[in-house]
């Protein structure tokens, strides 16, 4: 564990998740085995960029945070997993958004769609929910699916009042089509 927080400090994330690792695959029931998940999962937290970025070592992260509540529940880091984990299931979920938006922009519509229904259905409540409904109006409404798009303004301006106007606005433009 020394040689492993050592790497750890030196910022050496890599090397650091290999000795944490090896100190769970050899001492799994250690009273200091909570503290190597933990920092398995702050390994790849810390080796975190933009959200326009591959998001496999965010997923990684999350993983990680989520095997610690599973095989040590009530450790000391218990708190600190579950803030880590919100934060990772929002970056997911404004990256599925970024995704969605560039194809947007693009005209691909379709692959819009698989985008940010994948956003509304993996990660509800998250703060990135209102532009995803937003968008996926508008990808239905480009697609002249006009049930649906009227589905997802309806769904956005309940979910979000601030938003109500934009979106009533966009169902009577669609309705009188």
């Amino acid at each position: 564990l020394r040689i492993a927080d050592t790497y750890y400090g030196e910022e050496k994330y890599a090397e650091a998740q290999v000795e944490y690792q090896a100190f769970l695959n050899f001492h799994p029931v250690h009273r200091d085995a909570p503290y190597a998940q933990y920092q398995i999962g702050m390994c790849n937290y810390n080796e975190l960029t933009t959200i326009d970025r591959d998001p496999a070592i965010t997923r990684t992260a999350l993983k990680e945070f989520q095997n610690l509540l599973t095989k040590y529940p009530g450790s000391p880091y218990e708190q600190e997993a579950k803030k880590y984990i919100v934060i990772c299931r929002e970056r997911l979920a404004e990256y599925e958004l970024y995704v969605g938006k560039f194809y947007y922009r693009k005209g691909s519509y379709k692959a819009a769609l698989g985008r940010l229904e994948k956003l509304l259905k993996d990660y509800p409540g998250s703060p990135a929910e209102k532009d995803a409904w937003y968008f996926t109006g508008l990808s239905y409404m480009e697609r002249g699916d006009t049930e649906q798009a009227i589905s997802a303004f309806t769904s956005l301006a309940a979910k979000y009042p601030a938003m109500a106007g934009e979106a009533n606005v966009l169902i009577t433009k669609l309705k009188s089509r």
